[in-house]
């Protein structure tokens, strides 16, 4: 068995590799702060990685989730360019907050990405 695992890990690509060290950290995390029921999700979720991760899967699945993080960016302006034009401080105030935010979750599912490939 483990000569298959250490097969399996050579033959395994990049992008999967850095996913399943990076669920096995957030494992090891869990384990050190006594958090049972995330470790036990967590474990579920490297056994999936292991198990049916390829590069293009990992590769559309980010790519999915910047077209998804863009279009919440593209939403997010419109309704700024709205409150702009309605003139009220308030809530361009607050559709500005809203707009970074959205354009921080972007950047971060960009840096995903770059990290992955």
């Amino acid at each position: 068995m483990l000569a298959t695992t250490v097969v399996q890990a050579a033959g395994a690509e990049k992008g999967c590799m850095l996913k399943q060290q990076q669920i096995q950290k957030e494992i090891d995390y869990a384990k050190n702060y006594g958090n049972s029921y995330k470790q036990k999700g967590l474990e579920t979720a490297l056994a999936n990685v292991k198990e049916h991760c390829t590069e293009a899967s990992l590769k559309q699945e980010i790519n999915e989730k910047i077209a998804e993080k863009q279009q919440k960016v593209n939403e997010r302006e419109s309704e700024l360019k709205e409150a702009q034009a309605n003139g009220d401080a308030k809530k361009i105030a607050k559709k500005q907050k809203k707009l970074l935010s959205a354009q921080q979750e972007l950047d971060e599912a960009k840096k995903e990405l770059s990290t992955y490939f």
